[in-house]
């Protein structure tokens, strides 16, 4: 009797459901990225968590700087390939081997000019020889960021389980070695070369359940003709991408080169935490986006409201997270931190205000894709680096990581502000009152408990207030999703 191949339980679940072969694939495979984020926020956090308490806000910050350089020169070395890699390589499956290796090679080869250029400006730039080393390490993955082509294919059949478990697997062994470095006490540079350790055991990890599934890099081919195709195609994303990574990192970079590198660990324990609630857009509209496309294609009054509900439902939910953020600020850092980064509870509490705009953004960026007006992602990408920047310049003299985090508060308020300036989106939103609304109420309130933080009693009523009201919010929200797909 023939074995069948072992199933893991997430798979067993699905097939229980009476759907297609090809829904139970597309569930399964949204299913194995929602543990990967979800595994990769709950481990990355409690690790980097020991990492930051026994680093100290000057190490975690010059480390915090060197990684922050590295996720800025990502999408320069990246070349904006991945989607018109992941597209190329499901249209023309015959031609995978020509594809990977044309998009290898020419990753590969931006990797290593960013880097060379990189480095010669760090040299020139900074005298700190940790600090030197420390980016010259975490920068190096940038060579072996290449290999994440094999994901692209991966992604292209649909078979993200593959990639979870090497980049599950890469990521617990890089935490047991980090706490191996904690108990052996080593300095700062060691966890730089974690962070390189973590890049590299991804790639040989691609390499190897690229191989289990009968392919071999060997067998790639460089034509330099679909080389130049695909550039003439990238280069928009790459013009939309780096503005995104400047807005998002920038801030540590010029925090560590304007003030100093303990502003930058103050900072970034503070921007940890608040970046651990940004899958929850991401979730949410992965499970709403395949019915979008539909209604806008078939019932455009379906597509509004399910727009306009989008809005109001995390619009609710930000603010319960950002009600009790604020309001269990102080105790938050303590337990997680302790008394060495209590100058990060302000930074936080600021930092946390930008959760709206990143929920409402998100959407809106899907949103412009859905009906083909990317130029708007592009120039609200563009808005928002450019005041950051300059934010920056003005707030982080003056106020140090607490000006950073009002400058990313701020700017990031473009993400959907923006988008709104266009007709093509305003035309979406025909019930106004049902967006601005709750959008004015949870503004008010969370400003009202913002202000009153010197009144921890009228602080937690009012907190206790938004909370109640938004989830009696979702819920109905819910409840009505539910009964209208139930009459479908």
């Amino acid at each position: 009797m023939r074995n069948r191949p072992s199933r893991s339980v997430l798979e067993s679940l699905i097939e229980r459901f009476p759907i297609s072969e090809t829904l139970q694939k597309i569930i399964l495979n949204t299913g194995w990225l929602f543990i990967d984020k979800i595994v990769r926020i709950l481990f990355g956090v409690i690790v980097s968590i020991w990492v930051a308490r026994y680093l100290g806000p000057e190490a975690f910050g010059t480390l915090n700087y060197a990684i922050a350089i590295f996720n800025l020169l990502i999408p320069v070395a990246g070349l904006g390939l991945e989607s018109i890699i992941i597209r190329n390589l499901a249209r023309d499956e015959n031609n995978a081997r020509e594809i990977l290796g044309t998009g290898f090679i020419l990753k590969l080869g931006a990797s290593i000019c960013t880097f060379i250029i990189a480095m010669a400006l760090i040299w020139s730039t900074e005298h700190d020889f940790t600090v030197r080393m420390s980016v010259l390490i975490v920068c190096l993955g940038l060579i072996f960021h290449s290999f994440h082509v094999i994901d692209y294919w991966f992604q292209s059949k649909i078979l993200s389980k593959f990639v979870v478990r090497a980049r599950v697997g890469a990521l617990f062994i890089t935490a047991l070695t980090k706490v191996i470095f904690i108990i052996l006490e080593l300095p700062v540079i060691y966890f730089a070369v974690a962070v390189l350790l973590e890049t590299f055991l991804f790639s040989i990890a691609l390499m190897i359940v690229y191989y289990k599934n009968r392919e071999s890099t060997r067998s790639w081919t460089f034509n330099w003709k679909t080389g130049k195709a695909t550039l003439r195609e990238s280069w928009t994303l790459i013009l939309a991408a780096v503005p995104a990574a400047i807005y998002l990192r920038i801030d540590q970079v010029m925090l560590g080169q304007m003030v100093g590198r303990d502003e930058v660990g103050i900072y970034a324990v503070a921007v940890m935490i608040v970046e651990s609630f940004y899958f929850i857009p991401v979730i949410i509209v992965s499970s709403i986006l395949p019915a979008l496309v539909r209604f806008q294609l078939h019932e455009p009054e379906k597509f509004n409201k399910s727009a306009i509900d989008y809005i109001k439902a995390t619009t609710w939910i930000s603010a319960i997270i950002i009600s009790v953020c604020i309001l269990f600020s102080s105790e938050i850092f303590l337990l997680l931190y302790g008394e060495e980064y209590n100058e990060s509870v302000p930074v936080f509490t600021v930092h946390i205000l930008s959760l709206l705009s990143v929920f409402i953004g998100y959407f809106f960026s899907k949103l412009c894709i859905i009906i083909n007006r990317t130029y708007i992602n592009l120039l609200s990408a563009v808005s928002t680096a450019v005041l950051n920047v300059i934010l920056n310049f003005y707030f982080i003299p003056r106020w140090g990581a607490l000006g950073a985090a009002a400058a990313t508060a701020i700017s990031y308020t473009l993400r959907f502000i923006i988008p709104l300036l266009s007709n093509d989106i305003r035309s979406i939103f025909t019930l106004w009152k049902s967006v601005i609304n709750p959008l004015l109420i949870c503004s008010i309130l969370i400003g009202m408990i913002f202000y009153f933080q010197s009144n921890p009693i009228i602080q937690f009523i009012i907190a206790a207030l938004v909370v109640i009201t938004s989830i009696i919010q979702v819920f109905n929200l819910f409840k009505e999703y539910v009964g209208s797909k139930n009459e479908r």
